[in-house]
Order: C-alpha cells, then structure tokens, then sequence
C-alpha cells in the first residue's frame, strides 16, 4: 500500500510485478484513488491512462469490492478489483484489479481440479472447452440450469451431445 500511495508509476511496478509473478495473474492493474493507472503489467505503457470508467473499476473506487467478466483484446478474463485503503486513515488510495484469462489452459486446469468437463460459452460461442470440438455445436443448445434465489445451482440437468450423455450445470461467471 505504501508503493501506492507514493503514486510513482516506477515503485508501484516493480511491487507489481513481485506481486504478479507470485499469484500468476494475467492481467494485474493499480489505480490511483482517481481510477488513473500507475501500473499494468499487460501493458505496462499505460501508465496515466484513465480507467474510471471501467465498470469493475468504477464500483472499487466506490469502496465495493468486484467481480466482472470483460473481454479485453477479443480475450476474455474474469477480473476481481478491490479498493486499496491507508490503514490508519481509511480513506481509498487506489484499485487493485486481477485477471485470469478463461481459455483451453484455465478449461484444463479447471478439468483436473474437478474431474469435470468445462465449457465456457459467451453468446452461443464456446471461447473454451475441455470436450473435443465436435462435440462444441451441442453445447449452446444444451441450455442451462437456472441459479436459485441462493445462488446455488439446481440440479444437474441431462445433456445429450452425439453418443453420450452429460450432467450439466451452468451459470454467470
């Protein structure tokens, strides 16, 4: 917090990219407290640019914390931002904004974790999937299964794609 509050673009990067290489985030930013990038790793040439627009910034320099999914480049992510605060006075003095990159590797990793398929579909387009290719046409049409007012998924629903059957469960990132 203290590299932050220094607004030097030159000492927030160097803590940034400690930071980064320690969580493997592709994307990794830091606002000032007006929403101006001091540093982002993608695209470290960025410096000053104006990201208070940007909807899951907008919200962190309100004080929420945030999770959005934003296509950056024809790339997705989903990012989470957080407000960054002096710890004696409380008061914001920049964002912290992560990203993961949803593709084949993060499908993979997710696969092994859970022993599951995945497929992340954006408006009938599967951006990634563990599951062969020829098997993706079905998938949009497989629909999905509603959250409940918790926010916990219903019951698997049965998807047929080709020959075999599947249990499936969808919902937003």
């Amino acid at each position: 917090l203290a590299a932050v509050d220094t607004r030097d673009p030159a000492t927030v990067l160097d803590i940034a990219q400690a930071l980064q290489e320690n969580g493997h985030w592709d994307l990794f930013t830091v606002t000032d407290g007006r929403g101006m990038v001091l540093a982002r790793m993608n695209a470290p040439g960025l410096r000053g640019q104006d990201l208070s627009s940007y909807e899951y910034i907008g919200k962190a320099l309100h004080g929420d914390e945030v999770t959005a999914t934003v296509d950056q480049a024809g790339a997705l992510y989903q990012m989470a931002s957080a407000p960054l605060r002096d710890p004696q006075l409380r008061t914001l003095i920049g964002v912290l904004s992560i990203g993961l990159r949803i593709d084949d590797a993060l499908a993979r990793t997710l696969k092994r974790l859970s022993r599951s398929d995945v497929a992340f579909i954006v408006n009938g387009q599967v951006i990634a999937a563990t599951l062969p290719e020829e098997a993706w046409p079905g998938l949009p049409r497989a629909g999905g299964v509603p959250v409940s007012r918790e926010g916990f998924p219903a019951d698997p629903e049965e998807i047929r794609i080709g020959e075999r059957t599947y249990r499936g469960l969808s919902g937003d990132l």
